[in-house]
Formats: C-alpha cells, structure tokens, sequence
C-alpha cells in the first residue's frame, strides 16, 4: 500500500470513527450496546454457537486446530470465529463505546 492510500484508509478510519462516536451520543443506551457474533455479516441471520466437531468440515484445518469456538449461519452456512479480527474490532468497538477514548 503506498502512502496516498494508507492515508486515503487512515482519513476513512477516523470519519467512521467519529459518525459512530456521535450516533453513539444521540441514540438511547440500548442501541449503544455491542453484542459480538449475534448476527451474520453476509445475511444478518442469527448465528448459532457450535463446537468444531459440529462444523470441521467447513473449515480449514489449520483453523479447527486453533479455535475451539465457532458461530454458524444456518441461513447461508458461513462459519466465523474469534480469530485476530475479531480482537481488533472488539477494540474498535469498545474505544467508540467509551466516549472519547481513541478519539483523534
């Protein structure tokens, strides 16, 4: 990535930031609070908690060996798990939930 697109990332990163800041600060506490893996990324159905013998056969290998906790979509079968993405957003999301930290 050269430097005008780490920018380009770094000026979006900051924006989304801020929006999410702010619509924090207007909507009743209820809709402020994360509930992680509730929800699939691709068709919004509710994901199902299951073991990896459940789902070994969806995923990687070298993934089931790592992971022992995996969400699944019934809707359109796509598995996730809490590998370092997750830890990053979580982050993301707590330093937006609490007002003002990470804010540039």
């Amino acid at each position: 990535m050269d430097s005008n697109q780490s920018n380009n990332t770094n000026l979006l990163k900051n924006i989304t930031f801020r929006c999410y800041a702010e619509l924090n600060d207007f909507l009743p506490p209820q809709y402020s609070q994360f509930r992680s893996f509730t929800r699939c990324l691709t068709c919004n159905s509710e994901l199902v908690l299951k073991e990896k013998g459940e789902i070994q056969h969806l995923v990687q290998q070298d993934i089931i060996a790592l992971y022992d906790e995996f969400f699944f979509c019934p809707a359109c079968t796509k598995v996730y798990w809490k590998g370092s993405h997750f830890e990053r957003m979580e982050s993301f999301i707590r330093d937006l939930t609490f007002r003002g930290v990470g804010l540039p």
